[in-house]
């Protein structure tokens, strides 16, 4: 396996850094995941259209972003492309869409799942559904325990309009996802929050789902 990340600027751009490295452009081993607080459809669809140019066969999700890491450092308005280059992985991919977030997940796993399916990644709309229950439906039939990775999709934190990407196709209200495949193939999975505790402590009163009513200072 291959990997490399880039910060997108152009077509040309995208084209050399494959090329550079030696990527067979036609490959259908070949998985983008696209980052990008830019919220306008019509410019994110241009993006996935010349990605698509440069590496038609491959497989391209996304979604837009509260902003993004690239080389260490935070990027607003940007697009930055992860792109893996299997040997001989198969990948699956498919998107819903849907209202209720435990069915979008539900049927979103059915069309992932396979029987040697090694890992999953998913992004889902980050304002028209919730994540917690969606990834709940995702793993209602997960008996295999496939570890499942991905995010919410954001809007550069203007709480608008959020868009996850599947190929050509830009989409709210949804959710994308991709399953990895084969013998030779191995996943591990984990996580760092890095999250440190400041201020005084509160306690949340009122609730629904993930919507926080009410808190008060504790002491």
């Amino acid at each position: 396996m291959q990997q490399l990340n880039l910060n997108f600027s152009s077509e040309a751009n995208y084209y050399n850094t494959l090329h550079d490295n030696g990527v067979d452009l036609s490959s259908d081993k070949i998985l983008v995941q696209l980052f990008s607080s830019i919220t306008e459809k019509e410019t994110l669809q241009e993006i996935a259209e010349k990605i698509l140019r440069v590496t038609p066969n491959a497989t391209l999700i996304g979604s837009t972003t509260a902003g993004e890491i690239f080389e260490g450092r935070m990027h607003e308005k940007s697009t930055v492309l992860a792109v893996s280059i299997f040997k001989s992985t198969t990948i699956s991919s498919a998107y819903c869409e849907g209202i209720d977030s435990e069915v979008l997940g539900e049927e979103l796993f059915k069309l992932l799942y396979h029987d040697n399916s090694k890992c999953m990644i998913s992004f889902v709309d980050g304002l028209q559904h919730n994540g917690e229950i969606f990834l709940s439906g995702m793993n209602k039939h997960n008996s295999s325990l496939v570890p499942i990775s991905g995010g919410m999709a954001a809007d550069l934190m203007s709480f608008e309009t959020t868009y996850t990407i599947y190929n050509n196709v830009v989409f709210s209200g949804g959710a994308v996802g991709i399953s990895l495949s084969g013998d030779a193939l191995e996943a591990y999975q984990d996580y760092n929050l890095g999250w440190r505790a400041i201020g005084p402590t509160f306690t949340i009163t009122k609730s629904c789902n993930n919507v926080v009513g009410y808190v008060g200072v504790n002491g």
